[in-house]
């Protein structure tokens, strides 16, 4: 008997995670319980949104939409 090794778990998401999560860091920074160079290391995910996760696409004009309202309106979890 042959066995072989368990499949790697695929995680789906949106272009928009990248939003909430830098979002969410912001407002970490902004109450002070977040410092400058952890915000720095948490918000560099280019590697594992790239190499990662499988990406749903989302319209251009949403992202754009919602990073706008970020600076209005801060997301929280």
């Amino acid at each position: 008997m042959r066995f072989s090794p368990p499949p790697v778990p695929v995680v789906f998401t949106s272009q928009l995670t990248v939003v909430e999560t830098t979002c969410a860091f912001s407002r970490r920074l902004r109450e002070g319980t977040l410092t400058s160079g952890a915000y720095s290391r948490l918000t560099a995910f280019d590697y594992d949104i790239t190499y990662k996760y499988v990406i749903a696409d989302v319209m251009p004009t949403t992202v754009d939409t919602a990073c706008r309202m970020s600076g209005r309106h801060p997301l929280r979890a």
